[in-house]
């Protein structure tokens, strides 16, 4: 959301930053402002005013104005959101969906504001010349990376998931296949994951990390990052949190890579049909032969 990124004020210049503390402290003034007028007010100027609109990733002032007057006004009816919800041994089955809404919501809002929709971009379009990609992960995260291997297998990307490192395979595959590979590390310092992603590093795999915040030693073998935010929105559901995080991201990369051969992935796939009734799958005429 663009109201929890003033908030932030993550890599805004001094300037920006007082442009933004005037815009949360004065939302009705700024709705009636133009940007010179903005600028002005701040003593800053009208181009910064609109430097902050692009690292906003809005469109332009306007469309500030708009998404902010939008954004303020669903608080209000919703409530602030850094009231945390509470979760006890009295929580009912209502209290506990809204709850879990919440953390998801939450989850995938600063996955969006911990990351830059560019990078996914680059992976997107580093991902349309591959032809295998390799998942690394332990623990929880390999077991949600066997989820994401399935999905780009089923709309035939070849992929695998491993918690072991095979360089003489690695080295053999890169001689057959244009490779790509991810590693997952919750932490972000993960010693098997770091020591993987410098081995992918020398064997000149493109590599992209999906790490938490200690992810320093990770950073410098990858050629893209995607953070994980560590929330503690609600205590005691961080790992509720975090796998909805790495779920939103994936499924991300996944929809988009769907939609690029979309028409032609929904062809191939209703050559194959199956029956629920008797569990089993059937082929098509046409792909029988």
């Amino acid at each position: 959301m663009v109201i929890e990124k003033l908030r932030r004020g993550i890599n805004f210049t001094e300037n920006e930053k007082i442009i933004s503390e005037f815009i949360l402290n004065h939302p009705n003034e700024f709705q009636k402002m133009s940007s010179e007028e903005l600028g002005k007010t701040t003593f800053t100027s009208k181009s910064t005013v609109i430097r902050l609109c692009k690292k906003l990733n809005v469109l332009g002032y306007q469309e500030l104005k708009k998404v902010l007057y939008s954004e303020l006004n669903e608080e209000r009816l919703l409530g602030k959101e850094d009231v945390y919800p509470i979760l006890s041994k009295k929580s009912t089955y209502i209290e506990i969906d809204i709850l879990l809404q919440q953390v998801y919501k939450k989850a995938i809002d600063e996955v969006n504001l911990s990351n830059n929709q560019n990078i996914i971009n680059r992976i997107i379009n580093q991902m349309i010349n591959m032809e295998k990609i390799e998942f690394y992960s332990t623990g929880m995260g390999y077991a949600t990376l066997e989820t994401v291997s399935h999905k780009f297998n089923s709309i035939g990307i070849e992929s695998t998931v491993s918690s072991t490192l095979n360089e003489r395979y690695l080295v053999s595959a890169k001689k057959k296949f244009k490779i790509m590979a991810f590693v997952l590390s919750i932490s972000g310092n993960n010693p098997f994951i770091i020591r993987t992603a410098e081995v992918l590093r020398h064997l000149g795999i493109y590599l992209v990390g999906v790490v938490g915040p200690l992810s320093d030693d990770i950073s410098k073998y990858c050629d893209e990052l995607i953070h994980i935010p560590i929330s503690d929105f609600v205590e005691g559901m961080e790992i509720v949190s975090n796998q909805h995080s790495i779920n939103y991201i994936f499924d991300m990369i996944f929809t988009q890579m769907l939609a690029n051969k979309y028409e032609e992935i929904v062809a191939w796939q209703k050559e194959i049909s199956y029956d629920y009734h008797k569990d089993i799958f059937k082929m098509t005429p046409k792909c029988q032969k």
